[in-house]
């Protein structure tokens, strides 16, 4: 399947375009690329970045008060939180994704999954894809920086694309593979060309072959151009984000109990992840949590074998 024309502007121009510096002609170059001579040359660059699976170029294109806002979050947010408390559930967390991939046979294999799969028509190849590819992120994210207090304190952001950034990528477009469109099947064959520049706003054109062109507007910020309407929703949303994080309750034994006790019941049911070896013990276990879920109504799945 060709690249559509607005996942062509959504991912790859949205994420990754850096275009020409008006007072020295020299344009920034993301991810280490050779600096581009016009905009359309950056796209071209960028598209194949896309494709390449270049994570850098996506944070390297972010103009630098962005980059400090994403950073800032992630220190603000460190302040906050408690250490042993986040550490602990990102452990858990990491738990959880390492058992989800080990028994993705038993999910793929519990009936209920798979006859919802039928009636929606799911290709099952490419769920299996997008489930491990969603999955294994959720690990390496939870294993990583990301993935304890200390790590959100000293948040670098290039850092952080360079180690995980691919995988982030990866699982973008296994879960579009899974609704039947490929990202980057036909990305060499878009065609990029700037339409015009008036009042300080860039036009600038993607074509997939035998796909509608779709045009989009972009302002410069500090340097850089951005799509329009993200320049504003960053201008408009960074500070209620910032405005949330400082809402948040302060670090305390009573959130950390709070936590405490709401963390050992997802401990449980993850061992018991973790413990199943059949089709049989995996779907006593779903039924079970899915009559938690339910608050105890409907049928009990059976508990699974004592070893």
């Amino acid at each position: 399947m060709l690249l559509r024309p607005s996942f062509c502007t959504a991912l790859s121009l949205t994420v990754a375009l850096a275009a020409q510096d008006p007072l020295t002609g020299t344009p920034a170059a993301p991810g280490g690329a050779a600096p581009a001579q016009t905009a359309q040359q950056q796209v071209e660059r960028l598209l194949r970045a896309t494709r390449d699976l270049d994570a850098v170029a996506f944070w390297d294109w972010l103009p630098t008060s962005y980059q400090q806002d994403v950073e800032g979050l992630c220190h603000d947010l460190a302040d906050k939180l408690d250490g042993k408390t986040y550490d602990r559930a990102a452990q858990v967390l990491q738990r959880l994704a390492s058992a989800a991939l080990d028994k993705q046979e038993f999910v793929f294999g519990n009936a209920t999954v798979a006859r919802s799969m039928r009636q929606n028509g799911t290709d099952v190849r490419g769920a299996q894809q997008a489930y491990g590819a969603l999955f294994g992120m959720v690990r390496q994210l939870a294993g990583g920086e990301m993935g304890s207090v200390e790590g959100l304190r000293t948040f670098d952001g290039r850092k952080f694309m360079s180690r995980s950034g691919k995988a982030l990528l990866e699982t973008a477009f296994a879960l579009a593979r899974a609704q039947g469109n490929d990202p980057v099947a036909g990305i060499d064959a878009v065609k990029v060309r700037t339409l015009g520049q008036r009042n300080g706003e860039v036009r600038v054109e993607l074509k997939a072959p035998e796909q509608d062109a779709e045009v989009t507007t972009f302002v410069q910020v500090e340097g850089k151009w951005v799509p329009m309407e993200m320049a504003r929703k960053w201008r408009d949303g960074g500070g209620g984000v910032r405005e949330q994080i400082a809402a948040m309750p302060q670090r305390g034994a009573r959130v950390a109990a709070q936590a405490g006790l709401a963390l050992g019941r997802v401990e449980g049911f993850v061992k018991q992840l973790e413990d199943v070896e059949s089709q049989e013990d995996f779907d006593a276990v779903v039924g079970q949590l899915m009559a938690m879920a339910g608050g105890g109504m409907g049928q009990q799945g059976r508990m699974p074998r004592e070893r």
